[in-house]
């Protein structure tokens, strides 16, 4: 099925479909990089020539049945993430199979974008899933 996906896209998309893309990752990022680095001086020039006083945050008292919806609600989420991983690393072994197997060259473009993804939700499985046991402690 995914040798299917991967082929209706080799098809359907220009040949320069992947250096196009690349080139807007690297522009979007480079104006991303330039946004921020202007706002962070806006913020240190009208930090520096305003006195502004101490804001001092009240501490907050969570309740026992409103930390026990936290935690299922980060469980929740840490277990959906799990699952997401090893469904998409089982996604990721059948992509391998397939460009070992069929044609290499359609499958080599999406193996780092592939590996981005899967280790983006296995780093939100593995913060929650402390986040959760944190929780459970206290």
């Amino acid at each position: 099925m995914i040798g299917v996906a991967i082929r209706f896209f080799e098809l359907a998309l220009p040949e320069n479909t992947l250096v196009r893309l690349g080139v807007v990752k690297v522009r979007f990022m480079g104006w991303m990089n330039w946004l921020v680095r202007g706002i962070w001086d806006i913020g240190r020039r009208m930090g520096s020539k305003l006195r502004l006083p101490e804001v001092r945050i009240p501490e907050v008292k969570i309740s026992n049945d409103h930390r026990e919806g936290l935690k299922n609600s980060i469980t929740y989420v840490s277990d959906v993430s799990k699952n997401v991983t090893v469904f998409l690393s089982l996604a990721f072994l059948i992509l391998l199979i397939y460009g070992l197997m069929i044609d290499w060259w359609t499958a080599k473009g999406y193996f780092s974008n592939f590996v981005l993804v899967i280790l983006g939700f296995f780093t939100v499985y593995f913060f929650t899933k402390r986040l959760a046991g944190r929780m459970g402690g206290k």
